[in-house]
């Protein structure tokens, strides 16, 4: 009930500013705890629960990774129960826990997502997974197939198909900005792309449409964040406008200094680089102010048993 009225403000919110905003579905059904509903005990590995039946307590299976967080937890706040297909239980808890001063340093990265690469960032290091456009077009294909034979089977098997779409990008985008972060130095800072409204401000071709609103760039530059912060690496989003058009060396912009979607050439001072490489350089030049945050929400996730 929760989550549904958190869609729908989301919702009723871009209408009221006259934006474009699909009918919000949830592909499982959670419930949402507080912190009267359940405790969690960390050196137990028990939680316990309100249910219709009374108050139930489990013992729950922690993945490793999440002890590190534990360990340094400050607080714990809501929390979801989420039921898989095999009919385990997952307790997704949020909790609180100190994030890593930022240093001070001057050094800024820029980093330009896109389709072709995933990342490139102003330090000449190319983030890329080959299998991600080939499968796309694959499940994309298979996608239309089924779709045209509008079958009971047919729909079946397109819920599947989205599920497995999405596990693909998740996985992706937790590798690709694990290895960006991991590439740079504590106190550095990152600029990235404000993707605030990118649909309705990006002009493409229909096929450039379909890969670029079905890759989930925000969520890429969420597991950056988190990530980073964790690290001590400052975040800054800043405009994007004219980046992938002006020089990074004497800020000229034409959009025939883009000569293909991989090279970029100025027509005034003769600057030539990889087009990716030269919309990380602005943006990087943006972002020379980073900001950073006190503290940090982060995900617990703990099968229930």
């Amino acid at each position: 009930m929760i989550q549904a009225t958190e869609s729908l403000k989301s919702v009723f919110k871009r209408l009221q500013q006259k934006k474009h905003a699909s009918c919000p579905q949830l592909g499982r059904n959670a419930i949402r705890y507080d912190a009267r509903s359940y405790h969690f005990w960390p050196e137990r590995r028990e939680a316990s629960i309100a249910t219709s039946a009374g108050r139930l307590r489990f013992h729950v299976a922690v993945p490793p990774y999440f002890d590190q967080h534990l360990d340094a937890m400050l607080s714990m706040d809501s929390a979801d129960l989420i039921q898989q297909d095999n009919g385990s239980f997952w307790l997704h808890i949020t909790i609180t826990v100190p994030d890593h001063a930022p240093a001070d340093s001057s050094a800024v990265v820029g980093v330009d997502v896109g389709i072709s690469r995933i990342a490139v960032t102003s330090h000449n290091q190319f983030f890329d997974d080959k299998r991600v456009k080939e499968h796309a077009r694959k499940l994309f294909r298979l996608r239309r197939s089924l779709q045209a034979k509008g079958t009971r089977s047919a729909r079946k098997h397109l819920r599947k198909l989205r599920q497995r779409e999405n596990r693909f990008r998740r996985d992706v985008n937790h590798r690709i900005s694990k290895q960006l972060v991991a590439s740079l130095p504590e106190g550095s800072a990152i600029a990235m792309e404000n993707l605030t409204d990118i649909r309705e401000r990006v002009q493409a071709r229909r096929k450039q449409r379909r890969e670029l609103h079905n890759w989930p760039f925000a969520q890429f530059q969420q597991f950056v964040t988190y990530k980073a912060e964790s690290r001590g690496i400052r975040i800054q989003f800043v405009d994007a406008r004219y980046s992938s058009q002006a020089c990074s060396r004497c800020g000229h912009i034409a959009r025939s200094n883009r000569l293909s979607q991989s090279w970029f050439k100025c027509h005034k001072c003769g600057y030539q680089s990889n087009a990716d490489r030269n919309a990380a350089l602005n943006l990087a030049h943006r972002g020379m102010s980073a900001v950073g945050g006190p503290t940090v929400k982060r995900p617990i996730v703990a099968l229930l048993r």
